[in-house]
């Protein structure tokens, strides 16, 4: 085996560009109807995602040219950037609905929540490359465990449970592939889900949901599985569909999955999952076939944070999973998490070029 500089990996970038045609497709075909009632425009969700688009798109690409190795570098820095926005948007920020969970600037809302999954992901995998032999004893685990629970602990007094859930989920794979004893990996659960378990208690609104979740009797998930289920094989067709003409809540963001089935079918719901199936099996082949370790975790890291992303959203969507809020990525309407998913791409098409070739 030796590193060889090769083309970054064009079937990963293809499936992205797939999956964000259905997003523009899917955002104007759901909030079309929405968009008229309270905008007075049917476009203008969709006109509102293009300036994410081409911003995320625009730093995709200045990310795909940044050797990853630089973020090794920077890694203690994009954490503590990422704490600050969390507390910032704690203290600053006017609640809305009884969660804090964005910052607003001139018009421009941005999710520190979003911003924590990629920077949590970027420092562990430093972290971890850096302290293979260390983190095998608790001295060296406790700096992880550390810096989970501020993560953790910010998120869930937004809160917001959903991104933290993930968070937590993307911190474990890591530390697995990373190859973190599992004793420790079990510590770190049940510490992590305590952290939840109390946060969910604490607050109403999630302990309504999962309540409701658990009697079957959850509004938006009935209404969401009643789309999925109108859908058939075929779907109703583009602009067809009927739960959103006000009876799905959200169904260009926490529900969009469902909003695509109803009027694209069952051919259409396999044809997203099959485009994230793919992607998460071209990550998996860059992170096993760069030579370098914090590359290595990095994109193993990367890839499954947008794959389980996906999974629970479209668990939600199908009534397995409680509501979550969490958007699918490169489909859902909302600007933080199409720029971090489409920067964090971009890194990952830089892994791509530097591969362990056969030769």
């Amino acid at each position: 085996m030796r590193e060889n500089q090769v083309k970054m990996d064009v079937q990963l970038l293809l499936v992205v560009i797939t999956l964000l045609l259905f997003g523009l497709l899917t955002i104007y075909s759901s909030s079309s109807f929405q968009a008229i009632r309270s905008k007075g425009n049917s476009l203008f969700y969709l006109v509102n995602q293009i300036g994410p688009l081409f911003i995320g798109g625009l730093l995709a690409l200045i990310a795909s040219k940044i050797n990853y190795r630089v973020w090794d570098k920077l890694a203690p820095f994009i954490l503590l950037i990422a704490i600050l926005l969390l507390v910032y948007v704690l203290i600053f920020s006017k609640p809305i609905n009884n969660v804090q969970r964005w910052i607003r600037i001139n018009g421009i809302s941005i999710q520190p929540g979003e911003v924590a999954k990629i920077a949590i992901i970027i420092w562990l995998s430093s972290y971890l490359s850096r302290n293979k032999a260390k983190v095998k004893d608790l001295k060296g685990f406790a700096p992880i465990i550390t810096v989970s629970f501020i993560v953790l602990g910010l998120l869930v007094l937004e809160p917001s449970f959903g991104v933290a859930f993930t968070v937590c989920l993307s911190i474990l794979f890591l530390m697995f592939v990373g190859e973190v004893k599992i004793k420790h990996m079990i510590f770190f659960l049940g510490a992590v889900s305590s952290i939840l378990l109390v946060g969910i208690s604490k607050t109403s609104y999630a302990k309504a949901r999962f309540s409701t979740f658990l009697s079957g009797e959850v509004y938006q998930v009935t209404q969401s599985m009643q789309g999925i289920g109108a859908g058939g094989i075929f779907g109703v067709g583009l602009g067809q569909g009927k739960e959103k003409l006000l009876f799905l809540p959200y169904p260009h963001t926490d529900f969009i999955f469902s909003s695509l089935a109803e009027e694209l079918g069952m051919v259409g719901s396999i044809v997203v999952f099959l485009l994230f199936a793919i992607f998460f099996l071209r990550g998996i082949r860059i992170a096993t076939h760069v030579s370098n370790t914090f590359g290595s975790l990095l994109a193993f890291g990367i890839t499954f944070n947008i794959f389980i992303s996906a999974l629970l959203h479209i668990g939600v969507a199908s009534g397995i999973l409680p509501a979550t809020g969490l958007p699918l990525p490169f489909i859902s309407y909302g600007g933080s998490s199409l720029v971090v998913n489409l920067v964090s791409v971009g890194i990952l098409l830089n892994i791509s070029k530097t591969l362990k070739i056969r030769r």
